[in-house]
């Protein structure tokens, strides 16, 4: 039962790893979207 247990946290703990590592993907996807919406905002403005 221990052995089971402890197994079930050790896949709960990857799991939460996997999620954190999705959202920084997702996040920076989002920070350079952005970065690029600027870049066109800018050079519209210019025109």
């Amino acid at each position: 039962m221990k052995q089971l247990q402890d197994e079930l946290e050790k896949v709960k703990s990857e799991a939460e790893e996997i999620e954190l590592i999705e959202e920084k993907k997702y996040q920076d996807e989002l920070e350079k979207l952005k970065g690029e919406l600027e870049k066109m905002q800018r050079k519209t403005a210019i025109m």
